[in-house]
């Protein structure tokens, strides 16, 4: 009997660990409040989620998802399948190792991106891309300096409430952003890394139910620290190249004048076109309408 009961509390005990184990702590969640979980990924080969969309370009090793040596000099990028979500946390770890200098997270939504986290050796930063059909153009919302950390794990964090991005390695390497093209629900979700080397694992991603109590003051105070601390370590021609991206983006969102503008660029560039097709026509156009005759 005593043998049976102890054989009992061992099973228990077993059980008891196993399933505190495999469930996630809450995320480093600093602009939202975390909700339910929902999607959970800790690259076990056992368990390993059939949602993750990779070939041998992807490996499972020592519970991690690594970028092989296949297709050395190509940037991949490994999907998730059908996922579906707009305010939410997304949290991950992430080893930059090997040739990787460029590891990206990235959302989307009807066919284009909507945010992508891009991870350098010595800085991160969070951009937007370009959506024509609503007359958006790409702008960088936010940079930060962090420290190198070759060949060793960090969690990376990011939040989306509305229009609002928050991207944090810790309460002091973050970037902070807001743009329209945030807040929409993401149906394309992906890691890209440029070359081979770096790994990722203990991927999750929770519903937000809503922003934190003392956000309002919380975000000034993020603002406040983001905007005095020291810029990432340009050439003259990158900090241009951000400085008139970020412009452009402004004026587009801001400026009706500047939008008026642009509009009436657009129509008469079109209106040439339509006036003078052959003019416009591409080499290509012309080369098919040479083999036409």
């Amino acid at each position: 009997m005593t043998s049976r009961l102890t054989l009992s509390l061992l099973c228990i005990c077993v059980i008891s660990a196993t399933a505190t184990a495999e469930t996630p702590a809450p995320p480093n969640a600093l602009m939202c409040t975390p909700g339910e979980l929902i999607f959970s990924e800790g690259f076990d080969p056992a368990t390993v989620s059939e949602r993750w969309g990779f070939k041998a370009d992807f490996a499972l090793r020592d519970d991690a998802l690594l970028r092989t040596d296949v297709d050395p000099t190509e940037s991949k990028r490994v999907f998730l399948k059908d996922p579906s979500f707009h305010n939410t946390i997304i949290q991950c770890d992430f080893k930059l190792s090997g040739q990787t200098t460029d590891l990206r997270l990235v959302t989307g939504s009807g066919g284009g991106y909507n945010s992508v986290t891009q991870i350098h050796l010595e800085h991160f930063q969070v951009n937007t891309p370009v959506d024509r059909s609503v007359g958006i153009v790409p702008a960088q919302l936010g940079e930060c300096v962090r420290k190198p950390r070759p060949d060793q794990w960090q969690t990376m964090t990011v939040e989306y409430w509305d229009d609002e991005i928050f991207a944090h390695l810790s309460d002091d390497e973050f970037v902070l952003g807001k743009h329209p093209i945030i807040d929409r629900t993401r149906k394309y979700f992906a890691f890209q890394f440029d070359l081979p080397g770096a790994s990722i694992d203990n991927v999750r991603v929770w519903k937000a139910t809503g922003q934190r109590d003392n956000w309002t003051e919380t975000r000034k105070r993020f603002k406040t620290m983001q905007t005095d601390r020291d810029p990432v370590n340009r050439d003259p021609a990158e900090r241009y190249k951000v400085e008139y991206t970020n412009l452009k983006s402004r004026m587009t969102l801001k400026d009706q004048t500047y939008r008026d503008l642009v509009a009436k660029r657009d129509n008469l560039k079109a209106a040439l076109h339509a006036d003078y097709l052959e003019a416009s026509a591409s080499h290509k156009q012309l080369s098919k309408k040479e083999t036409a005759y």
